[in-house]
Formats: structure tokens, C-alpha cells, sequence
């Protein structure tokens, strides 16, 4: 998933990853974002099925290390969270 970083796009227009193009990296101006993601994964309740991030979640994550996120900020999480379950439940079942 990381290697294929393209949410920008993809939050801005609305679109599916699938029509977004691979990157090979993170874009240096959008990693603070993608570590944001990673630091909020990390508390991810999961049982049977990943369950998302929600809102309620990213406020108090903001709000406990004293991040004032911009609503594209926001949405970008939201749109990398997405992704991520769609590809969770992409995956063969073992």
C-alpha cells in the first residue's frame, strides 16, 4: 500500500485509485499525511474484519497530540483509510 501512494488525486476529485497512476513513492510534501495514517492504524480496533477510522477517532488523535487538521488533511486520512480496507478485503482468504 505504501508503495502505491496517489491519494491526492484521488481526495481532491473524487476518484477510485484504481484511475489514479502508481507512484513508486510518497510525494516528500504529503508524507507528514501518510505517517498521520500510520499513526492512526496503529489503534485500529479489528476483529473479524478491519473496521475504519472514524471521524470521532481523528478528533481525538488531533486533538490529543495538539494537530490542527485542514479539512483536505482530514479527508486525505479518510481517503487512505478507504483504500486500505478495500484492499483488506481484496485479499484472498486464507
Amino acid at each position: 500500500m505504501a508503495q502505491k501512494n496517489c491519494f491526492a488525486a484521488s481526495v481532491i476529485t473524487d476518484q477510485t485509485f484504481k484511475d489514479a497512476p502508481e507512484e513508486k513513492f510518497c510525494p516528500y510534501e504529503l508524507e507528514y499525511v501518510w505517517q498521520w495514517f500510520c499513526e492512526l492504524d496503529e489503534t485500529r480496533q479489528s476483529n473479524m474484519t478491519v473496521g475504519a477510522i472514524t471521524h470521532t477517532e481523528i478528533t481525538n488523535w488531533s486533538e490529543g497530540y495538539g494537530y490542527n487538521l485542514h479539512p483536505l488533511e482530514r479527508r486525505a486520512i479518510r481517503a487512505l483509510d478507504k483504500a486500505f480496507i478495500t484492499y483488506q478485503h481484496s485479499k484472498p482468504k486464507e
